[in-house]
């Protein structure tokens, strides 16, 4: 691993690390939006997280199902297990945090023109995350092929900056360049097609969902997402409600990127969802008594669904 290689992977596995203590530390939630903006930009566009976690992901899996010796995989380990064992602790905080694919939906999120999807078609698309973590897992461990890379929706986007293929000439392959090179639109046209219509189709489907719906990729269709949710289902670290403290005004649940939250109830208190719960601390800052916090101990979580 070259000097430029060491950085970025300590910079992102410091990022792993560190963020946690952000959950942890009173009023650290308000500096998510900075840190989802390094995430996005480092981890998405400068590729600096390069494997992304469905890369890494599928790599581990495919190592596991091959009787490659152990000491052949140290350098595919650690950012995979890194990413579950500390879910397994903190929840989906890198969702929430780290995730450039979840940072891009949010940041194109406009919230005037927010559609809520209504609490049944919400659970039943749900099961779409799952199925694509289960796809996930097993063709990798069973079949040794990695379908879930070639559709994953934001491979075209955190490419942009390699540039363009172009035709190299009549009798040659394509080759890469970077758009500053490209001469002309005839090059353009030449070019050899990089991104599958319905692949494309389906990046443009998802961002301009991301408009209306707070992270729609995340919550209905995430393979990572749905791995890393069974593993917060069991995560001592969560968020808590302090029932005592609760005035059931309902500040926090519409406050909630993915609809985590709900009021149920007489009176009325938020029912969390810890495997849907991002770990955003977002209904944290927005709750007028403090009785939300995150942390692990006591505290009541009503749905570990």
């Amino acid at each position: 691993m070259g000097g430029r290689g060491s950085l970025k992977f300590f910079v992102y596995v410091g990022a792993l690390l560190a963020t946690p203590a952000l959950l942890l530390l009173p009023g650290g939630g308000r500096s998510r939006g900075l840190v989802i903006v390094a995430a996005l930009v480092l981890f998405g566009f400068l590729q600096w997280a390069s494997p992304r976690s469905i890369e890494a992901l599928e790599e581990l899996f495919m190592l596991l199902g091959t009787d490659r010796p152990v000491e052949h995989w140290t350098g595919h380990l650690v950012r995979p297990v890194a990413i579950l064992s500390l879910a397994a602790i903190f929840g989906r905080y890198f969702c929430g945090w780290l995730c450039p694919m979840g940072a891009l939906q949010e940041i194109l999120h406009r919230p005037r023109l927010r559609v809520t999807v209504p609490p049944r078609l919400d659970r039943v698309l749900r099961w779409g995350k799952y199925v694509a973590a289960a796809v996930l897992v097993l063709a990798p461990l069973l079949f040794q092929v990695r379908p879930i890379r070639e559709a994953d929706p934001f491979t075209p986007i955190f490419n942009l900056q390699r540039g363009v293929r172009v035709q190299s000439g009549p009798d040659r392959g394509s080759e890469t360049i970077p758009f500053g090179q490209v001469q002309g639109l005839d090059e353009l046209a030449e070019s050899v097609p990089g991104t599958p219509p319905l692949l494309l189709a389906f990046v443009l489907l998802i961002l301009l969902a991301s408009i209306f719906v707070e992270r729609p990729f995340c919550r209905y269709l995430s393979p990572v997402g749905g791995l890393l949710a069974l593993l917060a289902r069991f995560a001592p670290v969560r968020l808590r409600l302090r029932e005592p403290g609760c005035i059931s005004c309902g500040a926090c649940a519409p406050e909630c990127p993915v609809q985590a939250i709900h009021m149920a109830g007489t009176p009325p208190r938020p029912r969390i969802s810890r495997m849907e719960c991002i770990a955003c601390r977002e209904c944290e800052v927005m709750c007028p008594t403090g009785c939300l916090d995150f942390g692990a101990g006591p505290g009541r979580v009503s749905s570990p669904e």
